[in-house]
C-alpha cells in the first residue's frame, strides 16, 4: 500500500472515478490530513487576470481557492 490514499485502489477492480478523488481530497484537506498538491499554471490574458485578482481581493478571496473550486465543482459535475 502507498502513502497516497486516493491511488491506492487503483488497479484492484475498484473503480475511482475523478469525482470520488476530489471528494476525498477535500475530505482529508478539510481534516487537516496532508494532502498531496500539484501545481497549475493558466495563460491568461493580462486584463483578464488583473480584473480576477481585483475582484477575488475586494471579495476577500483567494484566487486560488477560486480556481480549485471551480475546478472540483466541474470534476463532480461531469462524473
Amino acid at each position: 500500500m502507498s502513502d497516497n490514499p486516493f491511488t491506492d485502489d487503483l488497479g484492484k477492480g475498484k473503480n475511482t472515478t475523478a469525482s470520488d478523488t476530489a471528494e476525498e481530497a477535500t475530505r482529508a484537506a478539510s481534516e487537516g490530513e496532508d494532502v498531496e498538491e500539484a501545481q497549475l499554471n493558466v495563460r491568461l490574458p493580462k486584463p483578464l487576470h488583473e480584473a480576477f485578482r481585483r475582484q477575488a481581493k475586494n471579495n476577500a478571496q483567494q484566487m486560488s481557492a477560486l480556481v480549485r473550486n471551480w475546478i472540483r465543482e466541474y470534476v463532480r459535475k461531469d462524473e
